[in-house]
C-alpha cells in the first residue's frame, strides 16, 4: 500500500472522535472567530482534511468564499462529498485546490484569513517556518492568520505524557501516510503576525492561536 493521506480520507474524522473525541473539533471551533458573518471575506485553508471545519464555516458566514488546499484528492473528495450533503449551494462558495502547500505560488495579499490547522506538525521546522512565510504574504493588511496544533504541555506532569502521545501519533501517521516529520515543528513567527488570543486544549496538548498581521 502506498503511503499516502488518502489512505486516511474515509476513517480520519472516526479515528480521531475514537481518540481525543471532541477535543479537536473544539480546537478548531477557536478559529471560527475570525469570520464576520457580515462581510463578504476570502479565506485560505491549508489541510483541511475531510472538511468539517470548512463546511461550518461556510454555514455560519454566507458571505464567506473559501480556497482550500490539500494534497489528498480523496481527503478533498470527502470534503466536497460533506459540504454537498449538508447544503449544495454551499459548494458555489468552495474552491478545493489539489495541491502540496509547500510548492504552491501563493498570491499576494489575496486572503482575509488563512487557517492551518493540525498541517503544520506534518512538516520539519525549516519546512514549516518557510510555509509560515509565504503565507504571510499573501494574507491582506490586518486580515488573520489563525493556528491550531499539537503541542507538549508545560506542566511537569503533563508534559511526559503529552511528548510520549506524540510520538505514538507520529509513529502512526508515518506508517500510513508520506509525511518525513517525526518530531513537532519548532515554529519562528513573523513580526509582522501579532499575537491576538491563544487557547489550550487537554491540558496544553492542543495550542490554538490567532494572529493579526500589521
Amino acid at each position: 500500500m502506498k503511503r499516502s493521506f488518502d489512505n486516511m480520507a474515509g476513517s480520519y474524522a472516526r479515528l480521531e472522535s475514537l481518540t481525543f473525541g471532541k477535543s479537536l473539533q473544539h480546537a478548531r471551533g477557536h478559529a471560527l472567530s475570525v469570520f464576520d458573518a457580515n462581510q463578504p471575506q476570502k479565506a485560505l485553508l491549508l489541510g483541511d482534511g475531510d472538511g468539517r471545519f470548512a463546511c461550518r464555516a461556510l454555514q455560519d458566514n454566507p458571505l464567506l468564499q473559501i480556497d482550500s488546499i490539500d494534497i489528498s484528492a480523496s481527503m478533498i473528495h470527502c470534503a466536497k462529498t460533506r459540504i454537498g450533503t449538508l447544503d449544495p449551494e454551499l459548494l458555489r462558495r468552495y474552491n478545493p485546490i489539489n495541491a502540496n502547500a509547500l510548492n504552491y505560488e501563493y498570491p499576494l495579499s489575496k486572503y482575509d484569513v488563512v487557517v492551518t490547522q493540525f498541517f503544520l506538525d506534518c512538516f520539519r521546522s525549516d519546512q514549516a517556518n518557510q510555509l509560515i512565510a509565504k503565507l504571510e504574504t499573501t494574507i491582506k493588511l490586518n486580515g488573520e492568520f489563525a493556528y491550531a496544533d499539537f503541542s507538549i504541555p508545560k506542566k511537569r506532569t503533563w508534559k511526559f505524557a503529552g511528548r510520549f502521545l506524540v510520538a505514538i501519533l507520529y509513529h502512526c501517521f508515518r506508517l500510513t501516510t508520506d509525511i518525513r516529520a517525526n518530531r513537532l515543528p519548532s515554529l519562528e513567527w513573523p513580526e509582522s503576525l501579532e499575537l491576538e488570543t491563544k487557547a489550550e486544549f487537554l491540558k496544553g496538548l492542543l495550542t490554538c492561536e490567532i494572529r493579526t498581521k500589521r
